[in-house]
């Protein structure tokens, strides 16, 4: 079965960016998950959620 990232992709146009796919994630992700990859973007110095 297809996991939705991929059915997302299947449906666009054009292929979705390394960030594209990295704010899809983020934005289906929640708690505990969701917590550490803010953490990791903060100490990264970048902010993708926005």
């Amino acid at each position: 079965m297809a996991s939705r990232l991929e059915r997302a992709i299947r449906m666009r146009p054009s292929p979705l960016t390394t960030e594209q796919k990295a704010n899809f994630l983020i934005g289906h992700s929640d708690g505990v998950a969701r917590e550490k990859v803010e953490e990791l973007a903060e100490s990264a110095g970048r902010i993708l959620i926005q």
